[in-house]
């Protein structure tokens, strides 16, 4: 009998109906069955719940003003519809989807609420008007009597959160029953602000500050040529790197006796590097106007300065007073070797205190010695004082505290904002730079032009002891 189809055309033919088998029998050319789902999404009182969200896999929808939804091409067969909305537990279903049409209702069921009432108060016990608290998007103001209330918040774990100026912001974890809670929060008295790269300490309990001890750290770690920073030295923060002085035992010492002068009554502040030129004066002297404004320490924008200053901070320090001399009470210099050599101008009106490092590097004390020398022939009131090593700021802190503590004292004036007293060459005392000998101005026997000026017999003492003297004259 003779074939009417070739050999090669039933092989093609075979092929195609093993493929067809493998694929269910089903023509490739037609869509599997898809479903829509369709409903509504109440709450258990019967109330539609517009915003609701629906997804059924990547297909989702959110519910209109009527509470309705509707999801297109959902694969039919077993499947796991999930709504949610908020101040509703999330709700998840399985539901079983024919090709075509198909209803389903969502009922969900309310979060339980809870209501956190309680006052805020200062660490005195002191209530606080006008304090924020906050539970998510809850949100409360203290009244006169540092009361406050929230209400609707989910009941459960939560976080509430209060803040108020001059105040410490907290947060506390809390767990709410449902109904009615009491919740007391405690705030501390602020006493770290910042304005851009700079931050003031402001010692608690202090009606007034009479004075700014600001630290002026250098331009960048010698070890590793990072930039040098104070802000850590006077927040007490822990770090790495010399915020000016390096070991924990220094700062800890330097803040402390910072603290003690002038009453206590001090602010401290710190600073990234600041360089010897009129914007970098200008940008500290906007920040205690700011840092002034925030703590409410309007004395802050005019208060008098004792700048401490190491390296670069102390060619700053020297700098600013050439500049603005009406508003430095003193100036410590160490180490720097970048003072300008020009006249002292105004500066040589102010007290100050000049360290070179007898193993520093020879330009340094070549910088300072020559700018010392000729404010001192002006009349400067001015000290210079060397130590035994390298570039390191000053060890023996009883000197410079000393130094600072009678400067201060003499020219703070007794009313706030009042000019500051001026400090007459005659009134202090000498030291011989090269025989370490002290005596007052009066008894002091070399020429007084090159000796180092100091502003108490209880400085002259301690300078004597780094210059390796003896001899004291406090009377001729």
């Amino acid at each position: 009998m003779r074939l009417s189809t070739s050999i090669p055309a039933l092989a093609i033919a075979l092929a195609t109906s093993i493929l067809v088998a493998a694929c269910g029998g089903s023509d490739p050319g037609v869509l599997p069955a898809s479903a829509t789902v369709s409903g509504v999404v109440k709450s258990a009182a019967g109330t539609v719940i517009q915003g609701a969200s629906v997804s059924i896999g990547s297909a989702t929808g959110t519910t209109g003003a009527d509470g309705r939804f509707e999801l297109e091409n959902v694969p039919v067969g077993g499947a796991t519809l999930t709504a949610s909305a908020p101040g509703f537990d999330e709700r998840s279903e399985s539901v079983s989807l024919n090709a075509g049409a198909n209803v389903h209702d969502v009922v969900l069921t309310p979060q339980p609420t809870a209501a956190v009432s309680g006052v805020v108060r200062a660490a005195t016990g002191a209530v606080i008007e006008g304090a924020s608290v906050s539970i998510g998007s809850a949100t409360a103001t203290t009244g006169a009597d540092g009361r406050f209330e929230l209400q609707n918040v989910r009941a459960g774990a939560a976080t509430i959160t209060a803040s108020a100026p001059r105040f410490d912001p907290r947060s506390e974890s809390v767990s709410l029953n449902a109904g009615a809670n009491a919740h007391d929060v405690v705030l501390s008295h602020q006493t770290i602000f910042t304005h851009q790269n700079v931050l003031a300490y402001l010692p608690l309990g202090k009606a007034e500050y009479r004075a700014a001890i600001v630290f002026l750290p250098g331009l960048r770690d010698p070890a590793t040529g990072n930039p040098l920073d104070s802000r850590r030295l006077v927040s007490g923060a822990s770090g790495t790197g010399c915020p000016i002085w390096c070991l924990p035992s220094e700062l800890e010492a330097v803040k402390r006796r910072s603290l003690e002068l002038a009453g206590g009554n001090v602010a401290l502040v710190g600073t990234t590097t600041l360089l010897d030129q009129p914007a970098d004066y200008e940008k500290l002297l906007q920040a205690l106007s700011q840092l002034g404004a925030q703590s409410l320490h309007p004395e802050l924008a005019t208060i008098p300065i004792l700048f401490v200053g190491h390296s670069q901070g102390g060619c700053t320090a020297y700098g600013f007073t050439r500049a603005h001399a009406a508003r430095v009470v003193g100036f410590v210099t160490m180490k720097g070797g970048c003072h300008n050599p020009g006249s002292a101008g105004a500066a040589a009106t102010v007290p100050g205190f000049f360290l070179i490092g007898r193993l520093d590097e020879p330009h340094r004390s070549e910088n300072i010695t020559p700018v010392f020398e000729a404010g001192r022939a002006a009349g400067a009131p001015w000290s210079l004082s060397a130590d035994a090593y390298g570039h390191g700021p000053i060890v023996d802190l009883n000197l410079m505290f000393g130094w600072i503590d009678a400067v201060l004292t003499a020219r703070l004036p007794a009313t706030a904002g009042a000019p500051l007293r001026a400090m007459t060459e005659t009134a202090g005392w000498l030291g011989n730079r090269s025989t370490g000998e002290v005596s007052t101005y009066a008894c002091y026997g070399s020429t007084r032009s090159t000796a180092s000026w100091l502003p108490s017999r209880e400085a002259a003492l301690s300078w004597q002891r780094m210059a390796g003297g003896s001899e004291v004259a406090s009377s001729c």
